[in-house]
């Protein structure tokens, strides 16, 4: 089993110039943070970041 690190939602609150709503997706022992923005009728454009390699 692999080990997360979740930061507290509470921490992002009141960011400044952060105006997107917050939304999760649970997968297996997982919580995944996404945003949901644009036309719903608009093309999908997925963007991922994390760290590459080993720790």
């Amino acid at each position: 089993m692999t080990d997360f690190i979740t930061t507290p939602a509470d921490n992002f609150a009141g960011i400044r110039h952060y105006p997107f709503s917050a939304h999760y997706h649970r997968w297996q022992d997982m919580q995944v943070h996404y945003l949901d923005e644009g036309p719903a009728d608009g093309p999908v454009v997925l963007m991922t970041h994390g760290r590459l390699g080993c720790w």
